[in-house]
């Protein structure tokens, strides 16, 4: 068998198994996407039901895509909807598809990139790197933009090292068409691709060589491309992308509570500089886990022989938006936000391994990082062991246990992550089984319902979004005359027009609102705004509101659900 072939059986078999263990996992779980995972899918069903009533998805009024994703991209949706005419429109459909198609990409670059920087065993190695890294292996289990940032931020990258600097009009091609779909599927596609492309733009215009004619159009095109395809969504959007930059950064002047500018400078670098501490505990925790940080920190060492400008690149590619993401915005601590320099960091890390001399000793680092890597991957993903009458399994746990213990924060993350939903803010990890009361929350306000077949919402007071997201996907797929509001849980501006007044209420047909409420990691506005809304409907002083339901919840809670005598 060729070497050639070898690769591709490898990386082939990288995919399957991860994508035939997703289905698995998929398969075992009853949860349903929440937070943006199930708004940026509802996204995708949306474009779906355009093109199912033959209806043009890029040209048609009630899509209203510009109003519904604000500042982020399209392309993601627009890419998985075709595929539920095959497939269904369910979200666990969704989500295969999604990652089926970005996981491809991500893998192939990050392996095209690793074999440029050191070899074949390097790509590969790559490949399997950063497939193994619980925070690319956990995305796979949602509909998020991630994800699929990261793929085309990995193949803008690789494109671009093929281009020559500009030099091949084919790559330039491809590089500026996949440079505006990553800009297209999240705007911090910039920030990420920006940095590496400055640099080879650097270097060209430093060694003239812009001036041969053919390097000069290709990169007239380049250009033309990536404003025809993407700054077309942008120069609409515009506003709502600024708006959104403003609001989340320092800059916002409502969050400069300093007496000088000189305080507020040092206060941000001291901000700045708690950032990349948080950056490096992450990495070295839930994204990438200790074990794998401290090959990556010794592979800086052991780099070896390579091209001075493909570090550069590399280099850039994780410190530049490291940097930005610290100086300039407020509070940028969420793990996804950084996905997209775990390719360089696997890439860097293989290298690393690769360029060890001693032949029994990369042999052995091989294999640790291979069947640590499994380990890792079934301990998060299935929370070891699968089935706990299996005697096999059992006494595999008890090696596990070992990792489970005192060096849990050192070696292994805990092979048992509680959670109660699936979601792209815990560190989810096996299938779970859990039974939420959607079913009856239908048929109560169905029950209570007049015949008229006016649209009628039902109103959450608390921020329980394994409830009302559900609810607002089963409303969709079904095509209930319902439709879902509730608080929303960002203070400082209104994000994507959720924010709701205490007087705005008793224009909803429904309320529903918890026995005891969860007021933990709630801002204080919105808690505030939370209580006087409870107590407008318990109090009913104007005998307006109308319990029709007690729905016992989880934990010895109770889920109330009103009916607006005055609305329907």
């Amino acid at each position: 068998m060729s070497k050639k072939a070898k690769i591709v059986i490898i990386l082939a078999g990288i995919i399957l198994f991860h994508l035939m263990s997703n289905y698995i996992w998929l398969q075992n779980d009853t949860t349903y996407l929440i937070h943006d995972s199930h708004h940026h899918f509802l996204f995708s069903y949306t474009v779906y039901d355009v093109m199912k009533e033959g209806m043009s998805p890029l040209f048609n009024d009630n899509l209203r895509f510009f109003q519904q994703r604000r500042w982020h991209g399209v392309f993601v949706q627009y890419c998985t909807a075709p595929f539920y005419f095959l497939f269904g429109a369910d979200q666990d459909s969704g989500v295969m598809i999604n990652s089926t198609i970005f996981f491809v990409i991500l893998i192939l670059s990050t392996y095209g990139i690793g074999k440029t920087f050191s070899n074949e065993q390097g790509g590969v190695l790559s490949a399997f790197m950063v497939s193994m890294y619980p925070l690319i292996f956990n995305h796979l289990k949602v509909y998020m933009l991630d994800l699929p940032l990261t793929s085309m931020v990995a193949l803008s990258v690789y494109l671009l090292m093929r281009t020559d600097n500009f030099s091949k009009r084919v790559m330039c091609l491809l590089f500026a068409i996949s440079f505006a779909f990553g800009i297209l599927t999240k705007v911090n596609c910039l920030l990420f691709v920006g940095g590496p492309l400055l640099y080879v733009l650097l270097q060209l215009f430093l060694s003239k060589q812009y001036r041969n004619n053919r390097v000069y159009k290709n990169l007239f095109i380049c250009v033309l491309l990536v404003s025809l395809l993407s700054f077309s969504f942008l120069f609409f959007k515009w506003k709502d992308v600024l708006s959104r930059i403003y609001g989340s950064s320092w800059l916002n002047l409502a969050y400069f509570p300093y007496r000088s500018l000189t305080e507020g400078i040092f206060a941000q670098c001291a901000r700045a500089l708690q950032f990349i501490g948080w950056s490096i505990a992450e990495l070295s925790n839930y994204s990438v886990s200790v074990f794998f940080f401290i090959i990556f920190l010794y592979s800086l060492i052991n780099r070896g022989k390579a091209k001075h400008m493909h570090d550069i690149i590399l280099f850039i590619w994780i410190l530049l938006p490291l940097a930005v993401l610290a100086i300039v915005f407020r509070y940028p601590n969420d793990a996804r936000y950084l996905m997209p320099i775990l390719p360089p960091i696997a890439i860097i890390s293989a290298r690393g391994i690769v360029n060890i001399k001693q032949t029994l000793l990369r042999m052995v680092v091989l294999s640790l990082v291979v069947v640590f890597g499994c380990i890792q991957y079934f301990a998060i993903s299935f929370g070891i062991p699968l089935k706990s009458d299996n005697k096999q399994i059992e006494s595999l746990r008890h090696i596990l246990s070992i990792f489970n213990g005192s060096l849990s924060g050192i070696v292994l993350m805990p092979y048992q992550i509680p959670i109660v939903y699936r979601n792209d803010q815990d560190n989810f990890s096996y299938p779970i089984d859990r039974k939420w009361p959607y079913k009856r929350i239908i048929e109560t306000i169905s029950k209570n319902k007049t015949k008229s077949n006016e649209l009628k919402y039902i109103f959450f007071v608390d921020i329980i979004p394994e409830i009302y997201d559900p609810l607002n996907y089963l409303f969709e797929k079904d095509r209930l005359p319902f439709g879902v509001r509730y608080n929303s849980i960002a203070e400082e501006f209104n994000y994507e027009g959720r924010k709701t007044r205490i007087d705005d209420i008793n224009k909803y047909a429904y309320v529903a609102l918890l026995d005891k409420p969860d007021k933990e990691n709630i801002d204080s506005f919105i808690r505030e705004l939370i209580t006087t809304q409870r107590n407008v409907i318990f109090n009913n002083r104007d005998g307006r509101w109308k319990q029709i339901d007690a729905i016992d919840f989880h934990e010895d809670n109770k889920l109330y659900i009103f009916k607006n005598n005055s609305n329907l």
